[in-house]
């Protein structure tokens, strides 16, 4: 079951159940333009944005998608629209783009990204899971490196760059209407089930282009804010959530670092001492908490505050005596 909702004229966010929680995707129509942003999972066009074009009544002469990020519930639909829409032309940034299309790269890429350097790998479940979320391959036709205007409405519309959750990651900019389609360009304290509790943490590969990311969203002062999990955001919810998210960071420090004063070391003791101490979090998620806590450690050794170095291949992390919790 899908819904459709139009935010502002020409607008529409497309949702649906993912398991327990909200998945997303976006159409935004100019006449004959029409521009999807993200594919969502392989079944994703067929369920929301196949029946959603022809319910508009559009006969797209020009079809562009826009993958945000290289996740399996936003890229793996791209074979099942193109099968739709041939003529569509996939969009994506080039930070991300090298693995996208290719399922067995981007599960090696995006999701067993520490197997190597910290033993936490996918089971053989897992692996499975995602490859059939990734759907099958396909080609990325455009591979951008700065932001592209499109028209839209009265005015203009652009496709933008959102690094943090991935060095790559696109949303679309709705100036006039002050709306951002964001993806998980931001996550607040996390990804969240339909019933308000936490399926995951916030992921970003990267602190300082994450929190500039959120620097850059709190200066566009959005009226509209609309990601891939959550419910539509206006006004004051948007920059609670906003506020949500830079709060999310802190607290992802503050219990890193404790987790190195306790004595964690490894990658995946570090996410385990985490795990007990973020709030809210599921059972058996510490894995989830690999990439931002990854980031927060590189963060931390820039200035000068954790060591790291390598014990049978693993990598250990310490506080540096003279720059202790402070």
């Amino acid at each position: 079951m899908s819904t459709k909702t139009e935010i502002v004229p020409g607008l529409f966010r497309l949702e649906e159940i993912d398991g327990t929680r909200l998945l997303c995707q976006f159409l935004l129509v100019a006449g004959p333009l029409v521009t999807v942003v993200d594919a969502g999972l392989p079944t994703s066009p067929w369920q929301t944005i196949v029946p959603a074009v022809h319910e508009l009544g559009l006969d797209p002469e020009a079809l562009t998608l826009v993958l945000t990020h290289p996740d399996a519930d936003h890229c793996g639909g791209t074979a099942s629209l193109r099968a739709a829409f041939p003529q569509v032309e996939v969009v994506a940034h080039a930070a991300d783009s090298p693995p996208l299309g290719n399922p067995d790269e981007t599960v090696a890429q995006r999701y067993d990204t520490f197997a190597q350097s910290d033993h936490i790998s996918l089971d053989r479940l897992a692996r499975a899971r995602i490859v059939g979320r990734l759907g099958a391959s396909y080609e990325v036709d455009t591979r951008l490196t700065d932001d592209r205007w499109f028209e839209f409405g009265s005015g203009r519309a652009a496709i933008t760059h959102l690094p943090g959750h991935s060095h790559g990651h696109l949303g679309v900019w709705v100036p006039d209407e002050r709306a951002l389609v964001a993806g998980d360009a931001v996550m607040g304290y996390g990804i969240r089930n339909i019933d308000g509790s936490l399926l995951y943490p916030p992921q970003f590969l990267s602190r300082s282009k994450y929190e500039a990311t959120l620097d850059r969203l709190e200066a566009l002062n959005l009226e509209h804010l609309l990601c891939a999990h959550e419910p539509p955001m206006q006004g004051a919810a948007v920059a609670e959530f906003l506020k949500d998210s830079r709060e999310a960071v802190r607290l992802l420090e503050a219990d890193v670092r404790a987790a190195l004063t306790s004595g964690a070391e490894t990658l995946a003791e570090i996410c385990e001492g985490v795990h007990l101490s973020y709030p809210g979090l599921p059972s058996g998620r510490a894995p989830d908490l690999a990439p931002s806590t990854v980031a927060i450690l590189q963060e931390l050794q820039a200035r000068g505050t954790v060591e790291s170095g390598s014990t049978g291949a693993v990598r250990r992390f310490r506080l540096l005596p003279s720059k202790g919790i402070l």
